[in-house]
């Protein structure tokens, strides 16, 4: 039993989300509303499969190198104004979230647009903002 217990750890692992970092068009990015503070995704699947009648399959590869990155930042940072900024000006620019920790990745690309300003509410409490980020050289590894 005691085996199995430091077999256990051994392969654990602890995720902190300091060690993260977000980088837009050269600035680091923090003030990260709580939840899903960022998140990541390509726009379409890397092949799509057809299958034939006697069951011969072809694969088409897509080659949409598109993903989109979500930033939620709290309402009434100076990162709103800068994210804003970038989106009013139509500006292209670099990003690279990159997780921390052991298992680290890193997800972004340099050729990123801000799509449009985030809706916004006024509410009793402090709210957030989200930002997405279209990256047409969209990497994940």
């Amino acid at each position: 039993m005691l085996k199995l217990e430091l077999q256990f750890f051994s392969n654990s692992y602890t995720f902190d989300a300091s060690q993260s970092s977000c980088v837009v068009d050269g600035r680091f990015i923090n003030d990260f509303a709580e939840g899903d503070a960022v998140k990541w995704e390509k726009e379409e699947d890397n092949f799509e499969p057809k299958v034939g009648v006697t069951g011969t399959v072809g694969i088409t590869k897509k080659n949409n190198n598109i993903g989109r990155i979500t930033l939620l930042i709290m309402q009434g940072s100076p990162e709103v104004t800068f994210l804003k900024s970038l989106a009013n000006s139509g500006k292209r620019f670099p990003i690279w979230v990159n997780t921390g920790g052991a298992n680290s990745e890193k997800i972004g690309g340099s050729n990123a647009m801000v799509l449009k300003t985030p809706e916004g509410t006024i509410a009793d409490e402090t709210g957030e903002r989200e930002f997405e980020v279209m990256v047409f050289d969209y990497t994940d590894v």
